[in-house]
C-alpha cells in the first residue's frame, strides 16, 4: 500500500485539487459574464437614449421614458442603474453596476 501511494501521490494530488481549481476557474467566468451584462446594459440604455434624442429631439429625464418607450430591459435584481439627466438637450449621465452581493446564476 504504501509503495502504490508513493507512485501515486501526485496522480492524487491533482486528483485533489482539481475541483478547487474548477470552482475557481468557474467564479471567474461568471464575473466576467455579469461585469459584460453590466456593460451591454449600459451600452443599450446609451443607444436608446441616442435614438430617442435622433428621434424626438430631447433625451429622456429618467431611464423608465427608454424602458416603456424603447424596448430597453434591465434586470433591476442583478443591475443597479445610475440615471442623471442634466437638461433635454444634453447627454444624461448614465452607469450601471452590479447590485452588490450578487452572485450570478445560470
Amino acid at each position: 500500500m504504501k509503495e502504490w501511494l508513493k507512485r501515486n501521490a501526485a496522480m492524487l494530488i491533482l486528483l485533489a485539487a482539481l475541483p478547487l481549481a474548477l470552482l475557481i476557474a468557474g467564479r471567474g467566468i461568471m464575473t466576467r459574464v455579469s461585469r459584460e451584462g453590466a456593460e451591454n446594459a449600459e451600452r443599450g440604455l446609451r443607444r436608446a437614449a441616442l435614438e430617442c434624442y435622433a428621434l424626438e429631439g430631447f433625451y429622456p429625464a429618467d431611464p423608465e421614458y427608454l424602458y416603456s418607450r424603447y424596448g430597453v430591459e434591465i434586470d433591476t435584481d442583478r443591475y443597479i442603474v445610475h440615471y442623471e439627466s442634466a437638461g433635454g438637450n444634453l447627454m444624461p449621465d448614465i452607469s450601471v453596476f452590479e447590485a452588490a452581493g450578487e452572485v450570478p446564476q445560470s
